[in-house]
């Protein structure tokens, strides 16, 4: 990562209503730009970087050559083109912008985007989640579909119906539906494109997404959480995972920022590969942090995911073999060491 100063071009001059002086970090897939006077940790431009072909992948796309991500805290978050500027250090969500490119037809560009979202330091819910709630108007994405504003769509509804497509029918229909949704925002024209990819009605496919919570077929296209990205750990013996975190902002793989009268939260993304099924205790020796842990495969519909707030430092589940993701938790300006393990009765 190389670093140097620049002045910011005429977006966040247009977002921030100046030229403010930003520094620079060149990455392998993009070009991360952030205020002088703050502090990016040093696992944040990393950690976006390792983004942009984890996003491609799971989308089987092409990322653009040249991305830049602008962190500018007095402007707004919005992608246009390849360039997605936000209030915050990271965000997922117009990265994703950044990699896919929008489309006129908003319900589909900003549902891939909320599909690739991280749910931080929540277990918030990535799908309806009950049939009961499957009923209520609001998850006929009909309703929103053809909304010309972003303000109009129904993100919520829309992640969901992206994730079903996704999840039952991987993501190469997707990707030819999405990118021959240039044409005018009608049902007949969004019908037509989804025919075309794939050889279904979209009415269909909405009544079928309508029907109920699906099962979690083995073969599922998995949408894993971004923090799927993070540093492989290794297991201390056959039954027994510990690893050391320093969570100071300086330390590797730490994700977060400091402005100089501010700390933003920042989280140490990895993951580790369990490969006998069975009972495992997840755990922090600090009670100071959060911890999110769950699978990297599986169907959103059928969420094992836990998380254990500060002052919760244990929790024994059953997990079946595959990777996992695990994100501890902190504030950038603190410097917690914790240890996390796992361990197999």
């Amino acid at each position: 990562m190389n670093r140097i100063p620049a002045t910011h071009g005429l977006l966040a001059a247009i977002l921030a209503g100046c030229l403010p002086e930003y520094e620079q970090i060149q990455g392998e897939h993009l070009l991360y730009e952030y205020p002088q006077g703050s502090r990016v940790c040093a696992g944040t431009v990393p950690y976006l970087d390792g983004l942009v072909p984890f996003i491609a992948q799971r989308l089987a796309l092409t990322a653009p050559e040249r991305i830049r991500f602008t962190w500018t805290p007095d402007g707004g978050s919005v992608a246009v083109g390849s360039h997605a500027s936000s209030v915050e250090p990271t965000n997922e969500h117009e990265l994703t912008h950044a990699v896919t490119g929008g489309m006129p037809v908003r319900f589909f560009t900003e549902g891939i985007a909320v599909v690739m979202d991280s749910r931080r330091d929540t277990l918030a819910p990535r799908y309806p989640d009950s049939e009961e709630d499957l009923r209520k108007p609001i998850w006929d994405p009909r309703a929103t579909m053809t909304a010309l504003d972003d303000a109009d769509v129904n993100y919520v509804t829309a992640a969901a119906f992206v994730a079903f497509l996704l999840v039952r029918r991987g993501p190469g229909p997707f990707h030819e539906f999405y990118r021959g949704l240039g044409g005018p925002v009608t049902m007949s024209w969004i019908g037509d494109r989804f025919r075309r990819a794939y050889g279904t009605e979209l009415a269909d496919e909405i009544e079928a997404f309508l029907a109920g919570i699906p099962a979690c077929d083995a073969d599922a296209y998995p949408l894993p959480e971004p923090e799927c990205t993070g540093t492989r750990l290794a297991w201390s013996s056959d039954y027994l995972l510990e690893h050391p975190v320093s969570l100071a902002c300086d330390a590797p793989g730490v994700v977060g920022a400091l402005e100089p009268d501010k700390a933003w939260p920042s989280f140490y993304p990895a993951t580790l590969i369990v490969e006998e099924p069975g009972l495992y205790t997840i755990g922090v020796d600090s009670a100071d942090v959060s911890l999110r842990f769950g699978p990297c495969f599986g169907c959103p519909w059928d969420p094992k995911d836990v998380l254990l707030r500060p002052g919760d430092i244990q929790r024994t589940l059953q997990l079946d073999p595959g990777i996992y993701y695990l994100r501890l938790g902190s504030s950038s300006d603190e410097a917690h060491d914790v240890t996390v393990s796992l361990q197999r009765f």
